[in-house]
């Protein structure tokens, strides 16, 4: 079952409410996934405040 990006984010942000400092994910085909996640939810989750800008 794929989840949308705001899905994605919805999830992690109950986690953090739950207590939980970090995450380990993995993505089933790597590559696209990996180049969907970083285009389309890391957005999401600097907007949500769960990344950090690194400079």
């Amino acid at each position: 079952m794929s989840r949308s990006p705001g899905q994605i984010v919805e999830w992690f942000i109950k986690l953090k409410r739950a207590g939980c400092d970090g995450l380990q994910i993995n993505f089933y085909n790597f590559l696209p996934d990996l180049d969907f996640f970083g285009k389309r939810v890391m957005p999401l989750l600097h907007q949500a405040g769960l990344r950090l800008e690194t400079s």
